[in-house]
């Protein structure tokens, strides 16, 4: 298209791989704004803001979780919620630049680089983003056969708000769901040739991906009324012949 009581955990583990990878002295640690600087290279999905990557509630209707091979196949697969995190700041970006007010998204990280065989290096990203602007969009019942939406149905930019709001209508501060997300993906690149972009990187080079987890947890007004709160997350290995569907909560949490 972009969040926690678990961020201590999360940033122990970001403080002990910093740590670890130094030993290997053939490892190069980037600033996170290299990767950073490479995002949003389309305008799609919510236009004109730049394009970032999406989640979706899914189910397989066939083939069990088999149902999304690699490269991504999504034939048979049935969509609920839809959720966009602004974990490259994408989204806030495109709010301030339009005068309208930033969320306070902060980004902070590291990108760890070392060769590998035939001329390409190993690229491991650790990002924390915080307020990162964050919406959910109504969901369709998840009963294969019936109601199910498609993913070719699926439209971040029209579909009926849940939770929260899209940055491309400069919303009002009490209009939106902010929350922390967590990205950690390895994958590889060929050397001297820039970081990708990870629409590109999932849509187009998704055997380059050797593994990646993504966690998120959000909270703001919901389109009912009161308040509600979204988490996130799904986690693949390269080895793996099929991808997990994200996993998505959304509860109510305040009146």
């Amino acid at each position: 298209m972009q969040r926690l009581t678990l961020g201590r955990c999360c940033m122990v583990a970001l403080i002990w791989m910093a740590l670890a990878f130094p030993l290997n002295a053939q490892t190069a640690k980037l600033p996170i704004s290299d990767f950073l600087a490479v995002q949003g290279q389309s305008s799609i999905f919510i236009p004109p803001v730049q394009d970032f990557l999406g989640w979706a509630q899914a189910l397989c209707t066939s083939r069990g979780l088999s149902c999304i091979t690699k490269p991504p196949d999504y034939n048979g697969l049935c969509l609920g919620y839809l959720v966009s995190v602004d974990y490259a700041g994408l989204a806030d970006k495109y709010i301030t630049d339009n005068g309208g007010q930033s969320s306070g998204t902060v980004m902070e990280g590291s990108v760890l680089v070392r060769p590998i065989a035939n001329n390409r290096i190993e690229v491991t990203v650790s990002l924390h983003t915080k307020n990162a602007l964050t919406f959910v969009l109504a969901p369709y019942p998840l009963i294969p056969g019936t109601s199910c939406m498609a993913p070719s149905d699926a439209n971040f930019a029209t579909q009926s708000l849940t939770l929260g709001a899209r940055a491309n209508t400069l919303p009002p501060f009490s209009q939106r769901a902010l929350g922390d997300s967590f990205w950690h993906i390895t994958f590889q690149n060929p050397a001297g040739a820039p970081l990708p972009d990870l629409i590109d990187l999932f849509n187009n080079r998704f055997s380059d991906i050797f593994e990646y987890s993504f966690h998120a947890v959000a909270t703001g007004p919901m389109a009912a009324g009161g308040e509600g709160t979204v988490t996130v997350q799904q986690a693949s290995k390269g080895s793996r012949e099929n991808l997990q569907p994200a996993v998505v909560n959304l509860r109510q949490t305040g009146h």
